[in-house]
């Protein structure tokens, strides 16, 4: 049926036509919120000057680098909330996983979601007997997190956090000084530990996501939450300096089975961003502040 061009528009073409309207209204005031080094690419100045060739931008592909003690991811800190002293066997750190050919088994793509490298969380606390993984770091999370300073709950703010989720796969790597092909070891990494991701406000947490959608094996996912901020009256106590947003990646660390022992979490390309609520939205429908929340997944 054609419409005639001089016919008045309808109620329902009319509401139609408004809601597409504050939709893209919505759509164009929407911020991304300054997360640094979200994606991971931003080595610790101590470990640029050590690979070849001084100041590097990247590691070589197939390479990971353990934190330890010895230096920290650009922008994160660790989060650790059981004090288990960070060793070979609890650590943070970075994966280049960029690297066909050689990685395939580990990601399927062998590459990373966002540019160059990952973040990886290494709990090995599979009992094999002498040096080596260490059974006491079962079920001690270990994660990153960053503050954003000066960033706080607005009212009537929807808030949007996404990241790519990691389950790496078993295969061939070579730790942080050892470039020789010739001598790329095995991990045995089957399984998956478990993982959160939270944001918070303060101390806090105001959403989260705890092993929902867990990725394939050698597969990345990506995992969304949102929140939904209304009046004063509601998230007023939140609002203030006193709770920046944080937010916070972390690998459970729940121990597998000795076939799947589940060691190793990643995660790449943070992003937070906020959209103006819909006017009209139900605030009945919307999360809201519970004092039962913990800090801790």
């Amino acid at each position: 049926m054609n419409i005639h061009p001089n016919r008045p528009l309808t109620a329902l073409t009319l509401a139609l036509a408004l809601a597409v309207a504050g939709t893209a209204h919505n759509v164009a005031l929407a911020e991304v919120l300054p997360v640094q080094n979200p994606s991971f690419e931003e080595l610790p100045p101590e470990v640029s000057a050590s690979l070849p060739g001084g100041n590097a931008t990247q590691l070589p592909g197939g390479m990971f680098v353990g934190s330890l003690n010895n230096f920290q991811i650009p922008g994160w800190e660790v989060y650790n909330p059981d004090g288990i002293g960070l060793n070979g066997n609890f650590t943070p750190g970075l994966l280049n996983p960029n690297n066909p050919g050689v990685f395939d088994t580990v990601f399927d793509p062998a590459q990373a979601p966002d540019g160059h490298h990952v973040a990886l969380l290494w709990g090995d606390h599979t009992q094999v007997p002498g040096p080596g993984p260490d059974p006491n770091v079962a079920n001690h999370p270990l994660g990153l997190q960053q503050t954003l300073a000066g960033v706080t709950l607005q009212p009537d703010t929807r808030y949007l956090l996404s990241v790519d989720v990691g389950n790496i796969g078993s295969g061939l790597a070579f730790p942080f000084g050892n470039t020789d092909f010739a001598n790329l070891e095995y991990f045995d990494l089957d399984g998956f530990p478990g993982y959160a991701v939270q944001l918070l406000a303060g101390a806090t947490i105001i959403t989260q996501r705890v092993n929902i959608g867990i990725p394939l094996e050698g597969k990345f996912k990506r995992i969304s939450m949102e929140v939904a901020v209304t009046s004063v009256e509601e998230w007023g106590a939140l609002m203030d300096d006193q709770h920046p947003l944080t937010i916070r990646l972390v690998n459970l660390n729940v121990p597998g089975t000795q076939n799947a022992p589940g060691i190793e979490v990643d995660f790449d390309n943070v992003r937070l961003e906020t959209q103006p609520l819909e006017t009209g939205v139900s605030p009945t429908v919307l999360w809201k502040p519970k004092t039962s929340f913990t800090t801790k997944p």
